[in-house]
């Protein structure tokens, strides 16, 4: 197999996890509201690595996020503590962690096994 392959593979993995976690939160009726201070987190770091890269889609992304989430900095959101989260949503986010640890590991596996 190619490496190329392997990281096909692994994003069509995650995006069949995404969706069923999607389907899963609609199913129980979960809604979540966007915490646009992390868009807007988020757009400030795409657009670090995009602009060193000269990827002007990315850098693009990266500015369209920071845009969403400044002009909605009236519904940003302080973070809660972890004591004070509801079990659901404890367990819901620890998944997504071990999710991502798992992903993030299986791509540095295959970094090292096909360099």
């Amino acid at each position: 197999m190619t490496v190329s392959w392997i990281l096909t593979v692994l994003a069509a993995a995650l995006l069949v996890a995404l969706l069923a976690v999607i389907v899963i939160m609609r199913i129980k009726g979960i809604k979540q509201t966007p915490n646009f201070r992390s868009l807007f987190v988020i757009g400030i770091a795409i657009m670090v690595v995009g602009i060193p890269e000269t990827n002007y889609p990315l850098m693009g992304l990266g500015l369209l996020y920071m845009i969403i989430g400044f002009v909605n900095r009236k519904k940003w959101k302080d973070k809660p503590r972890w004591s004070d989260l509801p079990p659901a949503q404890k367990k819901f986010k620890l998944v997504v962690v071990i999710a991502l640890a798992v992903l993030v590991a299986a791509e540095i596996v295959t970094y090292f096994l096909y360099r």
